[in-house]
């Protein structure tokens, strides 16, 4: 895979599907523009509370794999990052465990001190603002 340079690069982060579970349009833009940015793809938090379905359990340990392996580079300047969520997003308090899961886990990453001179087209405080959570 490639090399990040030392020097400051542009980013973009795609919040979408699941990386290479289907293809689609996205992941294809993703690809065109790698060519000239370095791309975070956080991969779905998932929309609905599982089941114990079989389908839904073989899915969960899915999704954990993916989180406990880490940010991937999965193709030349294409990151993806699978995080791991408490699937009841109507409860308030779920949100919040999960809002401090997402900023501490994308906040420790080395991704996260590769991409931090870069530009994701942020004004430079919000840009601060996330990365300092």
């Amino acid at each position: 895979m490639s090399q990040m340079s030392d020097q400051p690069k542009k980013f973009i982060i795609s919040l979408a599907e699941d990386w290479g579970r289907l293809p689609s349009s996205s992941q294809h833009i993703m690809r065109v523009l790698s060519r000239e940015y370095s791309i975070l793809w956080v991969d779905s938090l998932g929309l609905r509370t599982p089941s114990v379905s079989q389908k839904d359990l073989k899915r969960i340990f899915q999704k954990l794999k993916k989180f406990f392996s880490g940010i991937k580079e999965k193709e030349p300047n294409i990151y993806v990052y699978s995080p791991l969520v408490l699937p009841y997003f109507q409860n308030r308090l779920a949100r919040k465990i999960n809002q401090f899961i997402l900023t501490l886990s994308l906040k420790f990453s080395s991704l996260e001190k590769k991409l931090k001179g870069g530009s994701c087209g942020l004004p430079a405080q919000q840009q601060r603002a996330w990365w300092e959570g």
